[in-house]
C-alpha cells in the first residue's frame, strides 16, 4: 500500500497535470483562428459531412448484414431441401433410412456435409440421428425439438434460430417437418450452417470503413470545407473592404454587386 506522503505527491501531481490542461486549452481556444467566421462555418460543414459520413458507414453495416442474414437463410432452406430429400421412410413403420448412392463422391460428400449439423428426432422428440458435439446442446435438446415441431405443426413455417456452436460459431439452424404421410407422424429434421464467414466479412467491412476510407474521407471535408468557407465569405469581404475604404471625401463608393439579390 502507498504511503499517505506518497497519496499526497499523486494528488498534487494530478492538480498540476489538470491545471496545465486547462490552461493549455484556454490558449488554444484564445487563438485568433478559432475566433473567425470563417473557422466557425468551416465547422459546421465538417460536422455535417463527418455525421453524414458516419450515418452512411452504419447504413452499409445494416445493408450488409441485411444482406448476408438473407443469402444465408436462403441456403439453409436450400440445404434442409436437399436434406430431406435423401430421407426416406420404411413403410411398414420402422422409421427412416438414408437414400445416398454412396458410390458417388459428390453425393455422399454433400450428405456427410450437410449431417456434420444436424438433428433428425423422432415425433416424440428423441434423436434419431444428429451431431453429438455438446456444443450443439442447445439444438438437440428435446424440450426445444418438441417446442418447434409444435410450432411448425401450427404454422408449417421453417423455424430460424441462432445457437452458440463450437470455434466455428455461431451458427444459424433452420428446422423444418419431415412427414411421413403413410403413418400420419410429423418428424422433426435441422440444418445449422456457421456464421463465422459473414461475422468475418462485416468485421472486414467496419475495418476499412471506419479507419481507412472514413478518415480519408474526413480529411478531404476539412480542406473541402475550409476552401468551402472562405468562398462563402468573398462577399462578405468585399462589403467589409468597401465599407472601410468610405470615408467623408467618397461618400458614394457602392458596394459592389453580385447579381444574386442577397
Amino acid at each position: 500500500m502507498r504511503s499517505r506522503h506518497e497519496m499526497r505527491a499523486l494528488r498534487r501531481n494530478l492538480a498540476t497535470l489538470r491545471a496545465g490542461l486547462v490552461h493549455l486549452f484556454q490558449r488554444v481556444r484564445g487563438l485568433r483562428i478559432f475566433k473567425t467566421l470563417r473557422f466557425r462555418l468551416a465547422s459546421i460543414f465538417l460536422a455535417l459531412l463527418c455525421i453524414i459520413t458516419v450515418s452512411v458507414g452504419l447504413a452499409g453495416i445494416r445493408l450488409l448484414q441485411w444482406i448476408l442474414e438473407t443469402r444465408t437463410e436462403q441456403t439453409l432452406l436450400e440445404e434442409l431441401t436437399a436434406f430431406r430429400g435423401y430421407l426416406r421412410f420404411y413403410e411398414d413403420n420402422r422409421g427412416l433410412y438414408w437414400f445416398v448412392d454412396m458410390t458417388d463422391p459428390e453425393e455422399a460428400a454433400a450428405v456427410e456435409r450437410l449431417r456434420e449439423v444436424s438433428v433428425i428426432a423422432k415425433p416424440d422428440g428423441t434423436i434419431w440421428a444428429g451431431t453429438t458435439d455438446h456444443a450443439f446442446d442447445d439444438m438437440t435438446s428435446r424440450a426445444t425439438i418438441l417446442k418447434e415441431l409444435r410450432q411448425l405443426e401450427a404454422t408449417k413455417t421453417p423455424v430460424f434460430k441462432t445457437v452458440k456452436g463450437d470455434e466455428d460459431g455461431p451458427y444459424l439452424v433452420i428446422g423444418g417437418l419431415l412427414v411421413d404421410t403413410a403413418h400420419r407422424a410429423n418428424w422433426y429434421v435441422a440444418v445449422g450452417r456457421s456464421l463465422a464467414e459473414n461475422d468475418q466479412l462485416l468485421r472486414r467491412f467496419r475495418r476499412l470503413y471506419f479507419f481507412l476510407f472514413a478518415p480519408v474521407v474526413i480529411f478531404l471535408s476539412i480542406l473541402l470545407s475550409w476552401f468551402s468557407a472562405g468562398r462563402a465569405l468573398v462577399a462578405l469581404q468585399s462589403v467589409e473592404h468597401a465599407a472601410r475604404d468610405i470615408t467623408g471625401s467618397n461618400l458614394g463608393l457602392q458596394i459592389p454587386l453580385r447579381g444574386a439579390n442577397d
